[in-house]
């Protein structure tokens, strides 16, 4: 931000122009945050499901299992197919594949989004020292008496 020859009016325009774009990166951190709450609960279903089918390797331990469904939400079942699980791999297609194959494909998926979650922490740690920049020229304008506070955007 320039100091020398920007009149008030200058000033408070650039303040805006910085509180908009405060706004905006306290949106796109608040989405992130979302998103991430979305792939936990993804993962935490996942793993669920890949413990109950490691649970179903051997068919002599017990004549039914306890299924875990979405919501938390559990099913007694009488297993009749112990060798395959039947997986959707996209676009609603389900295809039966061995159960161990289903295993490494369902941790495989655990690993992608955890890699994305990865990412978007990063992300985010980038949007929180960008809108400490903007802060601390916001709080340059404050100083000069043009500008509100910026500790309202923080």
């Amino acid at each position: 931000m320039r100091k020398l020859g920007l009149g008030s009016e200058d000033f408070q325009r650039q303040a805006q122009q910085i509180q908009a774009q405060l706004q905006v990166i306290d949106q796109q951190i608040a989405s992130l945050h979302q998103q991430k709450a979305q792939y936990n609960e993804y993962i935490k279903e996942v793993s669920n499901t890949i413990q109950t089918l490691k649970g179903l390797d051997n068919p002599l331990n017990s004549n039914s299992s306890i299924l875990p469904l979405p919501g938390n939400v559990y099913l007694k079942t009488k297993v009749i197919d112990y060798e395959n699980a039947y997986v959707n791999v996209g676009a609603g297609v389900v295809v039966p594949m061995p159960v161990k194959k289903a295993i490494e494909t369902l941790e495989e998926r655990v690993k992608t989004f955890l890699d994305i979650m990865k990412q978007m922490e990063q992300e985010v740690d980038k949007m929180e020292q960008s809108k400490m920049q903007l802060q601390q020229m916001l709080m340059g304008s404050r100083n000069q008496g043009i500008a509100p506070d910026p500790t309202k955007y923080s």
